[in-house]
């Protein structure tokens, strides 16, 4: 979960190339020794999959391009995401211009650093990726250092999270709070070393 990006990985390419190159590079990087750690650590607290979690029921009879289309092209992708897309889009961006024109946002963040350090991993824990833009977008004006954007998207995981989410409430929060505690542990290190 830690190597996803949400819809916010085109924003990212977009505004700041050469930062998001380096940054899915190292969140490749980190998702693989991460994992590691994580199924060490799985291991001696034994966690184990949760057993009860009744699995949702599998079409593989209705494979045709017309029910994929139809299902989960326009059903699920279209109508149900594209509004809420450019809503959140829409609505940072607005508040965003909002707060760095007749807040000071700028300066209240540069003074609360760590504060805004915290959020981007605590907000990164809900499963929807549009949070993560607030943090995108700030990286992106220079309101906030490369340590804040990086422990937002350690944590958050775009709609990676939501087939397990489905399954398993249990096994979603576990992965949650291993993603918590990495996005902090290395958004702390990055930011002390001054990034």
């Amino acid at each position: 979960m830690i190597a996803t990006s949400g819809d916010e990985a085109f924003i990212m390419l977009s505004l700041f190339p050469r930062e998001a190159a380096m940054l899915f590079g190292l969140l490749f990087v980190m998702g693989l020794f991460f994992s590691w750690v994580t199924d060490k650590l799985a291991s001696y607290f034994k966690f184990q999959p949760c057993q009860e979690c009744p699995l949702h029921e599998f079409h593989p009879e209705k494979k045709s391009l017309r029910h994929y289309l139809s299902k989960h092209i326009w059903s699920h992708i279209i109508k149900r995401h594209l509004i809420r897309v450019f809503l959140w889009t829409f609505g940072v961006l607005l508040a965003l211009e909002i707060a760095f024109d007749y807040w000071n946002l700028e300066a209240f963040v540069k003074t609360h650093l760590v504060w805004v350090l915290l959020v981007s991993g605590l907000v990164g824990v809900l499963p929807e990726s549009g949070p993560h833009l607030v943090f995108v977008m700030m990286f992106a004006r220079g309101a906030i250092p490369f340590s804040v954007l990086l422990t937002s998207s350690i944590v958050q995981d775009g709609h990676g999270l939501l087939p397990l989410l489905s399954y398993s409430i249990k096994d979603s929060i576990i992965i949650k709070l291993f993603n918590l505690a990495f996005g902090l542990l290395v958004g702390f290190i990055f930011y002390s070393l001054g990034w």
